[in-house]
């Protein structure tokens, strides 16, 4: 028997010095501290003494370890465990010591002794896992991956409760493509733990490699709740967000989520710029853009040459359509950093949706110009396209071909190599180049033969060069090949409509509608067709069928507005339907142009001139808008204005809406030949 004073104090002073492992527990007797071991066959019997010096002994050693003798702490629980040589407890506190002093060989001898004693040591076994992980850290050996795996799992099963070794278990599974198990480990793992917000992302990673991007998501909503300053879960959620929608969530629940969470981030860490950089740009995907604009502003007053919020305050101003509140961010940007190449590109946007070209293209000409090593290469013939836009709107088309042709260099046979090239094409045609058109469509062609983009240019072209009959062949063979394909429809119904074949491009569009009734684009189709017709009260009827559907389709209320305003019908309502186009799209230069014109008819001469001007600015070769402006100018009494304009007009080709005899007739009308 062990002494009583043995049997009483020994758990008690263990419990004090706080080392959750008795000699009981490493032995797998719980009667040991009452009672000597009965030796096995053949050995002889450990004297009861042994044993009670052994804990002695043992607690000696504990308290050197708490005294933080490290060497005399080890010597004295090997003197334990030689005086009880079936207890594991004194090699496991040695291999403890040793791991904590980062001797990994040490701490892995004194483990493998210890399960050799009790291969049930859950202490011995997390250890040696311990030591093979961080042995990892410094390679990556997958044998030495296997000994961790094994040995965590033994940890594992003898205690579930060891969550440090579910975890680690968990990591080295997912390292080695056993992501299935791995995640079953985790969700064990926060089911004991909710907040451990590091497994749950990790858990998040594992499920988005699965393709479960809602429990992924759910993960990572988890996760960040717990810890929000996380910079790779917030990463992780936003390419999560940024690659498509979320299963089970619409998109707009999705983003609000995102935006919740973020709003408690801050309200939680108000003084962290990263979380109040995440909070705006949520709220800008949330479509809560003035809240989004405020947050953006919040963290300008921090600190006022932010290029990020600036470059976000810029961005939600455009989707608000409040281009100069945008513009005026984006320079208040380049005044900060005058080489930043996104805040260039997003002016020279601002610039392009306003109308000005010039300004536009000052802007993309000015990246061009930078080093080469500037910006990267996809970047740079974006910058070169975009340019080339700019210039094609000014009309100012061998510019144009030029930066293209500069942009197919640097695309080469990439993706963005054949847009840049199908452009060129467009290009020539626009310009009136129909044999350029023809000679590089060619190439591109012989190139992809089977490829309907440009099978649809070739009818085009076709049709440039006078052969519209060929056109059709073509574009009825791809409408039979692809009839579930809208683009191929839609081509047939433009094609048909050029020709002026518009019985058949009506029964085209009802064609598609039988199949599609829901399609929104076509019905608004088919009542351009109807209108062309002169059937405008059908036509009238399937507009308001869209606008019905889709309240704010800008394209429906503007063709409504101005189909009553040219016919100088309901003109009150007709301004209204294009406000609220305008609303949708307030620098489209097809609603000003809608807009001057009703306010000419309504007589509002001061009203109508700055909007049919801005028209111009848009469209400034477009035949209608300039017709207006010679109607507008007529009221106005300057008939040597008007007859200017209208000549414009007349100098148009290709404007199918325009009524060349009804303009030649005014030309005369006001003492002039029409030329």
């Amino acid at each position: 028997m062990i002494p009583d004073m043995a049997r009483t104090a020994f758990p008690i002073l263990l419990a004090l010095m706080g080392s959750g492992i008795g000699l009981q527990e490493a032995r797998g007797d719980e009667g040991a501290v009452s009672q000597a071991p009965e030796a096995a066959a053949g050995e002889e019997p450990i004297a009861v003494d042994e044993v009670a010096e052994a804990y002695r002994v043992f607690s000696e050693a504990r308290l050197a370890q708490l005294a933080s003798e490290r060497e005399a702490a080890v010597l004295t629980y090997r003197r334990a465990a030689a005086l009880d040589p079936q207890a594991a407890a004194p090699l496991v506190a040695i291999a403890n010591l040793s791991l904590a002093a980062r001797d990994l060989e040490a701490a892995e001898s004194a483990a493998a002794e210890a399960l050799e004693r009790d291969p049930e040591s859950a202490a011995a076994h997390r250890i040696l896992g311990a030591v093979y992980f961080r042995r990892l850290r410094a390679g990556n050996d997958p044998e030495t991956a296997e000994r961790a795996i094994s040995a965590l799992r033994e940890a594992v099963r003898l205690d579930p409760e060891d969550l440090q070794s579910r975890s680690e278990l968990a990591r080295l599974l997912a390292a080695s493509q056993r992501g299935e198990e791995a995640a079953a480990h985790l969700r064990e793992l926060v089911r004991r733990a909710p907040d451990a917000f590091g497994e749950l992302a990790l858990l998040a990673r594992l499920r988005l490699a699965a393709g479960d991007r809602e429990q992924a998501f759910d993960y990572l909503l988890d996760s960040l709740r717990v810890e929000p300053r996380q910079p790779e879960a917030r990463e992780m959620l936003d390419d999560l967000l940024r690659g498509g929608g979320i299963p089970g969530r619409s998109e707009g629940e999705a983003l609000a989520q995102v935006a919740e969470l973020y709003e408690t981030a801050v309200a939680a860490y108000p003084n962290d710029p990263s979380l109040r950089l995440s909070l705006a740009d949520a709220l800008a995907r949330a479509g809560r853009l003035e809240d989004a604009a405020g947050a953006f502003e919040e963290l300008l007053a921090a600190e006022s040459e932010s290029e990020i919020a600036l470059m976000g305050l810029a961005m939600v101003r455009r989707q608000q359509q409040r281009l100069e509140d945008a513009e005026d961010a984006l320079v208040r940007l380049l005044a900060v950093n005058d080489r930043s190449v996104p805040a260039r590109l997003a002016l020279g946007g601002v610039f392009t949706a306003r109308c000005e070209f010039e300004r536009a293209a000052g802007q993309f000409e000015a990246l061009a110009g930078l080093p080469r090593d500037s910006y990267g290469l996809a970047r740079r013939r974006e910058v070169l396209a975009r340019l080339a836009q700019s210039f094609q709107r000014l009309g100012r088309h061998r510019e144009a071909y030029e930066a293209l042709e500069r942009a197919v260099l640097l695309a080469g046979d990439t993706s963005d190599g054949i847009r840049y090239r199908v452009a060129l094409v467009r290009n020539r045609l626009s310009a009136g180049a129909v044999d350029e058109a023809g000679a590089l469509l060619g190439e591109l062609t012989r190139e992809h033969p089977e490829d309907p983009g440009l099978q649809t240019l070739h009818a085009q072209v076709l049709s440039a060069e006078g052969k519209p009959d060929a056109a059709l062949v073509i574009l009825l063979r791809l409408a039979d090949q692809y009839p579930d394909t809208a683009g191929a429809t839609h081509a047939l119904l433009r094609h048909l409509v050029e020709v002026g074949n518009l019985v058949d491009a009506e029964e085209t569009a009802r064609q598609w509608l039988r199949k599609r009734p829901e399609d929104d684009a076509f019905r608004f189709q088919l009542a351009a067709l109807l209108e062309r017709q002169g059937r405008f009260e059908e036509a009238e009827a399937e507009l308001r069928g869209v606008i019905e559907a889709v309240p704010n389709h800008d394209l429906a209320l503007n063709y409504l507005g101005y189909m009553l305003a040219d016919r100088n019908d309901r003109l009150d309502e007709s301004e209204a339907l294009i406000q609220r186009a305008l609303a949708e799209d307030p620098y489209n230069g097809s609603y000003r142009d809608s807009l001057g014109w009703v306010q000419l008819r309504k007589g509002e001469l001061g009203l109508a001139e700055p909007n049919l001007l801005r028209a111009r600015q848009c469209m400034p070769d477009n035949g209608v808008v300039l017709d207006h402006l010679g109607d507008l100018y007529q009221a106005k009494g300057d008939l040597e204005e008007a007859v200017r304009f209208w000549q414009l007009a007349l100098d148009q080709e290709g404007e199918e809406e325009i009524h060349r005899e009804a303009i030649a007739r005014k030309i005369e009308e006001a003492g002039n030949e029409p030329e």
